[in-house]
């Protein structure tokens, strides 16, 4: 009598043993599958913001900007040298 309770017991553990690994291979594979993702997104932002600052009329608003800040803040932009928004 007890020795068929502790056998169902014993192959209960070794079912929900199995579905935790399955459920940390998946959470892991999860993981690398968001990293990949991230990495992914951020090298195109990377590559879409070097784009960008190679544009000349994104250059050239980003200098009328600029100078609109400078104006409203007594003539100081704090990080940007005066002779590049000449």
């Amino acid at each position: 009598m007890f020795t068929s309770k502790v056998d169902a017991l014993v192959l209960y553990m070794a079912q929900l043993k199995e579905r935790i690994e399955y459920e940390q291979q998946q959470r892991g594979e999860l993981m690398r599958t968001y990293e990949q993702s991230l990495n992914t997104g951020v090298v195109k932002l990377g590559q879409e913001a070097q784009d960008l600052s190679q544009n000349h009329l994104v250059r050239e608003i980003s200098l009328v900007v600029a100078r609109q800040l400078m104006k409203q803040n007594g003539g100081q932009l704090e990080g940007l040298p005066q002779q590049q928004l000449d």
